[in-house]
């Protein structure tokens, strides 16, 4: 996620879009290059847990 945070307020301000907040999902790594890929029950482990999260922080109101 990095320091996007910090950007999205202004690219959803270019889009048209209303800013609402981000969250951060992690998934399975892929970039094999630097880091090794989990095995698939590992990697299924990781994107059900992150199907979770995404509902989560889809249906997530914040107060105004």
């Amino acid at each position: 996620m990095g320091n996007m945070p910090k950007y999205l307020p202004e690219i959803c301000g270019q889009k048209t879009f209303t800013y609402m907040g981000c969250g951060e999902v992690v998934m399975p790594e892929n970039y094999i290059a630097m880091f090794n890929a989990p095995e698939r029950v590992e990697a299924a482990k990781i994107i059900k847990n992150a199907d979770v999260l995404i509902k989560y922080i889809v249906g997530y109101q914040c107060p105004l």
